[in-house]
């Protein structure tokens, strides 16, 4: 199975296997920008250039399976902690709309809905997370994928991807959290013992800080991106730049702080003690410092390639490609299928 993300800034593309002699590597992968505004929040606003990027990034990456799995993304995704009866996958796939209907905030009728198991059954019941969907955003996600001549196989939640291509968290008394920091959607996860507990896809991602930074400097959105990756938001940087980045970052960190004082108010005596960064903003220089001291917490860039171990040779393409890889690999691990 072929993993593939179409995020805001670009589509992802991600082949992995595992070796005979045990281990995994990955075999392909390929990338693809986007024109700015034809994803965002992960709606599809141009199909037309997500179909044109997603060819193109299938082309990069030299995959001959057209078959993919794809991760659906949505900052209107509700995502709800719940305890269900253990049903088959048929009956679960019958039975959510009826649960759904007393728990999600949604239309169920209008919404892709999936359930995610956290725990094992006790007592003939299931803990887990219920993640509710715009069916027209899935939808309009797969109709442009499959433009490109893609076949898609399964639709899976993009947090949940993003975990199973990351270092399982310690199974101890403290929780983690990890952060997706993407263009215009950055998602939220709360692991504890392990299993994801709270999951949030908040509407802010580094397209802010672009904006920010083309309205005051009067610059065009693409000298602003080229800006913004030059830009060092460490706290103890006090240039002009790094301030506007700071500014620009401070709606979403007030997010991230009610998220994590949300899961502590509802979790007594479960403290954060780590918090992982993947995603293109990871790459902003000064990111984690600014976290970690904003939080203060144990904060880590993660590189999601290093399941597949150090190349002999620099490799500038996978570099480039590993921020933001979590998604598209996690996909090609234990595909939970959306029912579409």
């Amino acid at each position: 199975m072929i993993g593939i993300d179409v995020g805001a800034s670009g589509v992802r593309v991600a082949e992995v296997v595992t070796r005979r002699a045990g281990g995994e590597v990955l075999r392909r992968h390929g990338q693809e920008a986007l024109p700015h505004g034809a994803v965002r929040a992960g709606v599809v606003h141009d199909a037309d250039a997500v179909a044109h990027a997603v060819r193109r990034a299938l082309r990069t990456a030299r995959v001959r399976s057209r078959r993919v799995a794809l991760a659906a993304t949505s900052s209107q995704a509700v995502v709800r902690a719940t305890r269900i009866p253990v049903l088959t996958a048929r009956e679960r796939q019958g039975a959510l709309p009826h649960i759904a209907r007393d728990i999600l905030p949604i239309p169920v009728e209008r919404a892709v809905l999936d359930f995610a198991p956290t725990s094992a059954p006790v007592d003939g019941h299931v803990d887990g997370l219920l993640v509710g969907m715009p069916a027209d955003d899935v939808a309009g996600l797969v109709a442009a994928v499959e433009r490109a001549g893609a076949s898609v196989g399964s639709v899976d939640f993009g947090a949940f991807a993003a975990l199973r291509a990351l270092p399982r968290t310690p199974n101890d008394a403290h929780a983690s959290v990890t952060l997706d920091l993407g263009a215009s959607t950055t998602t939220l996860t709360v692991e504890a013992d392990g299993m994801p507990v709270l999951v949030r896809v908040l509407s802010r991602g580094g397209d802010e800080i672009t904006a920010a930074l083309s309205e005051r400097l009067g610059i065009s959105h693409a000298e602003a991106e080229e800006r913004k990756r030059r830009a060092d938001i460490d706290p103890d940087d006090a240039s002009d730049l790094a301030e506007v980045c700071r500014d620009a970052m401070r709606p979403l960190m007030s997010e991230v702080r009610s998220s994590l004082d949300y899961f502590r108010s509802a979790h007594a005596g479960i403290g954060i003690t780590r918090m992982r960064l993947v995603g293109g903003g990871s790459l902003l220089s000064g990111v984690r410092e600014l976290f970690e001291r904003s939080f203060r917490i144990v904060v880590d860039v993660v590189d999601p390639l290093a399941f597949a171990g150090a190349r002999r040779r620099p490799d500038p393409a996978r570099a480039i490609f590993a921020p933001h890889a979590a998604v598209a690999v996690g996909l090609t691990r234990g595909v939970e299928n959306v029912d579409l």
